[in-house]
């Protein structure tokens, strides 16, 4: 979600939002962290880890089902795209002290 609009100089601060243990991003707690961070001028990012919610199989890609360990890795490539905002959706790139991460659960470990 990009950021609402503002009179702030700069790219707004983004906040990567990242579920739990067998959720998604269209759960209730994260879509309640979503609005309530934007209504505060943050944009969001609901990201899913691999092989939740709407997410792409990694058995599409590999042959080993991967869990815990390459988790971590799908919140910093979300993480890396609000940075770098390559598709120029969320208001341009923005220095790194402009980006946050919030988790539930295994979002958080």
């Amino acid at each position: 979600l990009p950021p609402p609009p503002s009179n702030r100089s700069g790219p707004a601060p983004i906040i990567v939002v990242q579920h739990g243990f067998q959720v998604n991003s269209n759960e209730y707690r994260q879509q309640v962290a979503a609005y309530e961070l934007r209504r505060l001028g943050y944009g969001v990012i609901l990201n899913n880890f691999r092989d939740h919610g709407y997410s792409d199989s990694s058995m599409k890609t590999s042959s080993t089902y991967q869990w815990g360990d390459a988790t971590p890795y799908d919140m910093l490539g979300a993480w890396d795209y609000a940075v770098a905002d390559p598709d120029g959706l969320l208001g341009g790139a923005r220095g790194v002290e402009k980006v946050g991460l919030m988790g539930y659960s295994k979002g958080a470990f």
